[in-house]
């Protein structure tokens, strides 16, 4: 039996359970929590097809899909003149491959092996392939609450792979290739913003970024940071229109960027998704892709300074905001997030 989720004034409720809660949530700390019925199973990877979603091939879905806008390219590696996004420089961005210096790219781990092909178009229009058996996975630390049966709160810290995986180039790429800096700021500087997010088949849409929390797969598997926002067609509930884009089988790993000033910045790789039990193809469901931010300072830089190279960054500003939300920063070891007292849930991955 699969556990049951609906948002009622942001928060997250379990529809179809009985028994007692068996853990606690605190907004003020990354809290991955779980409450599982004896034998059920709450991750599992859901591949929608396109056929079901009345969708071209390989697409996300989007409130109302337009080759025209939406399409990197109009066939094969041919650029799209009327892509949304044809005057920024992508060719750092190559299927679930994405450079953040000349000699590391960025991918998910639960889609990723340990090599890894990457293929990147030039801005010379050439088509240039790179691979890597030498990867390192970022990692977690969280904190969730348990409470046993007398109402006892137990304290379990964690430290996991996160699924944010970076590879390693035995040389640079070509000088062609530009690599896409990274987004930093603390959670609630990204809370607001819209967010361009890849999916498969190289069609970019638009989404805004609800809120900002850790998300693990099952078995509290692949913890990370993510960016959390939801597909709402028919322009309800805030949607972007037409761009509005939500996460399906095939998009795990794709991009997610925010424009910074004139550029784009490297939000985090696409993580999977959550359907509310009932919801058809094109109802409301929750997205998630993963927040490179915290990890940038203790991790990232370090690991790429092995190899005597570095990574741009772009500042995130927050989006005013109600003086009543929470502001926090982000910071990995103890996390302190912004929760919005929502409920944590489980991911279906989109790989």
């Amino acid at each position: 039996m699969h556990q049951t989720f609906r948002r009622i004034n942001d928060e997250l409720f379990r529809l179809n359970w009985n028994e007692p809660p068996r853990e606690s949530f605190s907004p003020l700390r990354a809290v991955v929590m779980s409450r599982m019925m004896p034998g059920s199973h709450i991750m599992f990877c859901i591949v929608w097809t396109a056929v079901a979603m009345g969708l071209s091939a390989n697409a996300a879905i989007f409130d109302t899909f337009d080759p025209a806008r939406h399409n990197r390219y109009t066939s094969g590696t041919t650029p799209n003149p009327t892509f949304f996004l044809k005057d920024f420089d992508l060719s750092g961005i190559g299927g679930r491959a994405v450079l953040i210096t000349p000699r590391h790219f960025v991918t998910a781990r639960h889609v990723s092996d340990v090599t890894a092909t990457a293929i990147f178009i030039g801005r010379d229009g050439v088509s240039h392939s790179y691979t890597s058996n030498v990867s390192d996975d970022l990692m977690t630390t969280y904190t969730y609450t348990t409470v046993d049966s007398n109402g006892k709160e137990t304290n379990v810290t964690v430290t996991a792979a996160s699924d944010i995986r970076v590879f390693t180039l035995p040389e640079d790429v070509d000088a062609n290739i530009t690599p896409i800096p990274i987004a930093v700021g603390g959670a609630a500087d990204f809370i607001g913003h819209e967010l361009i997010v890849f999916g498969n088949g190289d069609q970019a849409g638009r989404n805004i970024i609800d809120d900002v929390d850790v998300e693990t797969f099952a078995t509290r598997a692949n913890p990370t940071v993510n960016a959390i926002y939801t597909f709402d067609a028919g322009g309800i509930n805030g949607g972007l229109g037409p761009d509005e884009l939500g996460l399906v089988g095939g998009d795990s790993g794709r991009q997610g960027l925010i424009q910074v000033g004139n550029e784009l910045a490297l939000v985090g790789t696409n993580f999977g998704k959550l359907v509310p039990e009932g919801v058809g193809p094109r109802g409301r469901f929750f997205n998630f892709t993963t927040l490179l931010a915290p990890y940038v300072d203790d991790q990232l830089a370090p690991l790429v300074m092995t190899t005597g190279q570095s990574f741009r960054t772009l500042t995130v500003t927050a989006v005013p905001e109600p003086a009543t939300w929470l502001v926090t920063t982000l910071v990995i070891g103890a996390i302190g997030l912004r929760h919005r007292h929502r409920k944590q849930l489980r991911v279906n991955c989109t790989g």
